[in-house]
């Protein structure tokens, strides 16, 4: 078997963030997560998953993050 040698392309998007939250109670499965990350890691304290943003897997902000 042959290993995969060509490199992957990072798309940027809310779906490849580093902020982006997986939910089952989003109608896209994602939610904005950056108020959360930005918090010290020490006081995270996570919200409802209501209190984030539904986003679009295809939508790009301003504040996007790569997950790297």
């Amino acid at each position: 078997m042959q290993a995969d040698t060509q490199p992957r392309v990072l798309v940027k998007s809310c779906k490849s963030c580093g902020y982006v939250l997986l939910s089952d109670s989003s109608q896209t499965q994602y939610r904005c997560g950056v108020h959360y990350y930005q918090q010290a890691p020490l006081v995270r304290k996570q919200k409802r998953m209501d209190f984030y943003p539904e986003v679009i897997s295809a939508h790009l902000c301003a504040i996007w993050k790569s997950k790297t």
